[in-house]
């Protein structure tokens, strides 16, 4: 049965497990307002449902609960970010900051963030770009050990969900974001699918045996995701 909680003591009970397993005050209080944030404008797939993954994650030495961001290159318009594998939403967020930073002393920018974590919901940085004024573009690509998405025509996992997002300031009008992932659906809204039992739309998935599937109980047992827009979303995700 589905619990009710407000977002405050969520807020505060998601701070203190990451604490508890070793991250930072001001660490644990950024990851944890980050992901019931994502909660609050309706992305459930990448809130607080990760807090397990990420748990999971710092036992199994994938995320350094207290590592930092550092800049590791910077040359003119353009910079480097390592995140020592720490907490995703910690490097994106300063990743997002030198942008806007580099941004507004040479007029365009272009920052990328390595060695990090899961970063959430990457229409977070895009926001923070465009609500300082200026366009915010982004790109993410995962790693080699976590592909979902097999490439058209193949049955395979081999790409990650590979989002990308841009958001633009509009006078008066707010932010005009786009967030969404290159494959049909993100990963994450198929284990929330999972966790309310519910299906996944038709043609979004196959299941170990190449056969189209809307079962989302079978996402870690051989299943793998389609691209977008079949070999237009597939060639996009190679590029990132």
């Amino acid at each position: 049965m589905p619990v009710s909680i407000h977002a405050e003591p969520l807020e505060q009970l998601t701070r203190d497990i990451f604490a508890a397993a070793g991250a930072p005050p001001d660490i644990a209080a950024v990851v944890a307002e980050s992901l019931v944030m994502t909660n609050l404008v309706g992305h459930d797939s990448h809130g607080v449902l990760r807090v397990k993954q990420y748990i999971n994650m710092i036992r199994a030495g994938m995320i350094k609960p207290a590592a930092r961001p550092l800049i590791r290159k910077r040359f003119g318009a353009t910079a480097m970010v390592t995140n020592g594998y720490g907490f995703g939403q910690i490097g994106a967020r300063y990743a997002a900051e030198l942008a806007v930073e580099l941004g507004r002393a040479h007029g365009i920018a272009a920052v990328s963030l390595g060695q990090t974590a899961h970063i959430g919901r990457l229409g977070e940085y895009t926001h923070l770009i465009a609500a300082a004024g200026l366009i915010g573009i982004g790109f993410t690509s995962g790693s080699m050990f976590s592909g979902w998405v097999a490439p058209y025509g193949g049955r395979e996992k081999v790409f990650s969900t590979n989002p990308m997002s841009f958001a633009v300031p509009c006078a008066g009008e707010g932010t005009l974001l786009l967030d969404f992932a290159t494959a049909g659906m993100a990963h994450g809204k198929v284990l929330l699918a999972r966790a309310k039992g519910e299906p996944v739309p038709q043609g979004m998935m196959l299941d170990k045996n190449g056969r189209p599937s809307t079962d989302a109980s079978i996402v870690d047992d051989g299943a793998v995701l389609l691209a977008m827009g079949a070999y237009k979303g597939s060639g996009l995700s190679m590029m990132m």
